[in-house]
Formats: C-alpha cells, structure tokens, sequence
C-alpha cells in the first residue's frame, strides 16, 4: 500500500514540474524603451536608414541609440501581429548594425 501511495505522489510532483516548468517558460517581454527615443521617428528611420534627418535624430540619441532601435525592432508590429518578436536576434541586431553604419554612428557593440 505505501509503494503505491509513494509512486501516486511522485506522478504528481513530477506531471506538477512539467507544467510549471512549461508554463514559465515564456520568453521575457521586450524592456520598454528610454523615455528619450521618439519611437514613431525612429520606426521610420529602420526602413529609410539613409535619410538624412535619420541619421541626426539617430546621432541626437547618445549612448541610447542601440537600446531605442531595439526597443522598435522588438515592439514592430504589423496589422497587430508583432513582427518583432518573431525575428531571431541575430536578425534584430544586423538591422540595427547596419542602421548605424549606414549613419556613420559609432556605439559599443551589443545586443538586442
């Protein structure tokens, strides 16, 4: 009686494991970005990265400008899907490599 209480038991703790370990699994939202970067100017700029006005909003951002082109980049989304959290990271970052060096922006390395 007590093998088949204790196997009961350790069924459930281990199904109970599964689930939470399942459940919290969950990617981590995408950090807000600082309240510095203008989002809708800075949405505009990843798709014209040669413009002109770009590039000085983008050097106006200081140390910032990787965290506020990330920020964008994850937070994307058209006709309410977030396109953003679909891409890969090796993806997000060489858009936002590519954006700087398009502008002549020198910045730490890092990543989205």
């Amino acid at each position: 009686m007590v093998f088949k209480a204790s196997t009961t038991v350790f069924l459930l703790l281990s199904l109970n494991l599964v689930l939470f370990t399942l459940v919290s699994a969950q990617p981590p939202p995408a950090p807000p970005p600082p309240p510095s970067c203008p989002i809708a100017n800075l949405t505009v700029c990843l798709f014209q990265p040669n413009n002109p006005e770009c590039c000085r909003i983008l050097a106006g951002l200081g140390l910032n400008v990787r965290i506020c082109l990330c920020s964008v980049l994850r937070n994307l989304s058209i006709a309410g899907i977030n396109i953003g959290s679909l891409l890969p990271l090796s993806i997000l970052n060489a858009i936002v490599n590519v954006t700087l060096r398009n502008c002549a922006i020198q910045v730490l390395p890092g990543s989205c």
